[in-house]
């Protein structure tokens, strides 16, 4: 239950960053990419570099 209220609390955060396709990502991306928003980069940018490193750490 307290992962789901994270991960609810994740998407609200995420929607209201403006990242886009939030709803489509894991807790842990929202987490990373929110993260990357709180240094100064904006939403497009801090989603791609999450995914993109995450395609590089799991090839195939």
């Amino acid at each position: 239950m307290a992962e789901d209220n994270r991960v609810l609390d994740l998407r609200r955060r995420g929607e209201a960053a403006g990242i886009p396709d939030s709803s489509a990502m894991t807790a842990d991306e929202l987490s990373r990419t929110l993260g990357k928003m709180a240094k100064g980069i904006d939403a497009e940018t801090a989603k791609q570099a999450v995914v993109e490193n995450e395609d590089a750490e799991n090839p195939g």
